[in-house]
């Protein structure tokens, strides 16, 4: 198969732009998918207690048995892991990236706000053992992370880029992509 070179600098500057814009959106896609699978995968660790800590201290269990709530560790009321998201963030030099985590706002009982409280949790304190579940999750997520990702951000943008060869009207590169 031969090769045609053009000359034409806009077809050439909008085939750059469409791939720009394929790559930016590509892998904003997947990065969103990532957190979306990392955030999801955080809640089941705690909801199934997929990890081993130390048992609740029998006070704070009677505690939680007078007042009506969960039993299980980390989920006295659930407020913790339902406020766990996935947040959309814009950074001049990155673009935008997504990061599991926590809303800025407070959580009423312990009137911290649920990052302080996730470290709390996470590292304990003088008074209250360490209940690791972040570092349990990505233990899990760093293994797996880069072996599909790469390949996935790479399908994501050749995507992306067909969609917009396709609305920019670049049809010989339509033609060429859809040969592969």
């Amino acid at each position: 198969m031969a090769v045609k070179v053009t000359k034409n600098t806009k077809t050439v500057k909008n085939i750059i732009s469409v791939f720009e814009d394929a790559v930016a959106t590509g892998t904003a896609l997947q990065l969103k998918k990532q957190a979306e699978a990392i955030s999801k995968l955080v809640k089941d660790v705690i909801y199934q207690q997929l990890f081993k800590l130390h048992p609740l201290s029998p006070k704070y269990f009677q505690q939680k048995v007078k007042k009506g709530l969960d039993l299980r560790i980390l989920i006295a009321t659930g407020d913790y892991v339902k406020s766990i998201k996935v947040l959309r963030i814009e950074d001049k030099e990155l673009g935008v990236i997504y990061q599991v985590g926590f809303p800025k706002r407070l959580h009423k009982p312990s009137k911290l706000t649920f990052e302080q409280l996730a470290y709390w949790l996470e590292f304990g304190t003088k008074k209250m053992p360490a209940r690791p579940h972040w570092r349990v999750v990505w233990a899990r997520v760093k293994v797996n992370f880069m072996k599909g990702y790469v390949k996935d951000i790479h399908v994501a943008v050749l995507n992306e880029f067909r969609r917009n060869a396709k609305a920019s009207k670049l049809e010989r590169i339509q033609t060429l992509l859809d040969k592969k």
